[in-house]
């Protein structure tokens, strides 16, 4: 896989994500504080598990790889702002939700791997 491959990958992969989780704690820890927080369930502590990663690893993370992570953000950004705009209607909420579950599906369907193994990719992008 070429560097453009692997960085296009990775943004999806690893820094969207990071990037969610700790945006996401940001913001709930702000709306609710210290005592909001005592009342969180396992679902906020397992979606925000990435938030205690230290920023100066991800900050030159992000410079490096900020045309794909940008990209990234964008399509998030997309998808949230179609749900807020859907909260009426809740249409838009269950194409995500539907879509989003068969997409979990398949981390889930994939083969254990040993810690510390990666998969192989081939340059269209597919994995074994």
């Amino acid at each position: 896989m070429n560097a453009d491959a692997h960085d296009r990958l990775m943004a999806s992969l690893s820094h969207l994500p990071q990037l969610t989780a700790s945006a996401l704690m940001q913001v709930v820890g702000q709306r609710v504080g210290p005592e909001g927080l005592s009342l969180a369930g396992k679902g906020l502590a397992d979606t925000t598990r990435l938030a205690a990663s230290p920023a100066d690893i991800w900050k030159d993370i992000a410079a490096t790889n900020a045309d794909h992570l940008g990209a990234a953000l964008d399509a998030l950004i997309g998808v949230l702002t179609d749900l807020r705009m859907d909260l009426p209607a809740g249409d838009r909420l269950v194409e995500v939700f539907d879509e989003a579950s068969r997409w979990r599906e398949c981390i889930k369907a994939m083969p254990a791997r040993e810690p510390g193994s990666r998969p192989s990719i081939d340059p269209q992008g597919s994995t074994s």
